[in-house]
């Protein structure tokens, strides 16, 4: 009774006339997401859970618990990481044709760059091989974003040892009698020196990584 508004004929009339109040209790304050009501949930995963495994747990229960018209959306980290997982595989294809092409006018040639990357696929399906099994013994070894890093230094490595072997054959089958194959197995016997201590030095200097604890573990 202590709110009046006009009506048609300026007069004034209290509020009451028209709408009641009463107590009731709801939600402090409302969380929007892309403009739609949501609610913030954080989910820690466990010790020996990878936070790919854990979203797409998340997502399987969404799609099996919710109802149709309530959707779930990823934000922070989360939604970096999700979109990264997506593209993954067309930045490694990418990475291998621009790899490809620099080799290719390096060396003016087809046929040396397709050498080369030939033992990269051999060096990630070891490592994947690697890593099924350790997994298999022990569920921390899992296939995160930190074995994602991994896997592009290894390439890395396995085509700097490529080189190697690659440009030494090509230089002794031009220059001596020796055929395609004697080339080849007389550059890695050249070369087989500097390439295991490339690989031991690689070994070592992640081993820190590998024995890590505390927040410098992904454990």
């Amino acid at each position: 009774d202590y709110y009046f508004v006009e009506n048609a004929d300026g007069e004034s009339v209290p509020l009451s006339a028209f709408a009641s109040v009463k107590d009731t209790i709801g939600v402090e304050y409302i969380t929007l997401f892309n403009l739609n009501e949501s609610v913030s949930l954080t989910v820690t995963p466990a010790a020996k859970a990878s936070t790919g495994d854990v979203m797409a747990d998340i997502e399987q229960i969404a799609k099996e618990c919710l109802p149709d018209d309530v959707g779930f959306s990823w934000s922070g980290m989360s939604y970096q990481e999700a979109n990264a997982s997506k593209s993954g595989f067309v930045v490694y294809l990418l990475a291998l044709v621009f790899a490809f092409l620099v080799l290719a006018a390096l060396y003016n040639s087809w046929g040396l760059p397709l050498s080369i990357l030939m033992s990269v696929p051999i060096a990630v399906l070891g490592a994947l091989a690697f890593v099924i099994v350790a997994h298999w013994i022990d569920a921390l070894f899992v296939n995160n974003i930190y074995m994602q890093i991994s896997l592009v230094m290894l390439i890395g490595l396995a085509a700097k040892n490529a080189i190697l072997i690659v440009e030494y054959a090509d230089t002794i089958f031009l220059s001596s009698n020796l055929s395609l194959l004697d080339a080849a197995i007389e550059a890695a016997r050249q070369r087989v020196r500097p390439i295991i201590m490339t690989a031991f030095a690689f070994i070592l200097g992640v081993m820190p990584l590998v024995f890590a604890s505390g927040v410098y573990s992904t454990a």
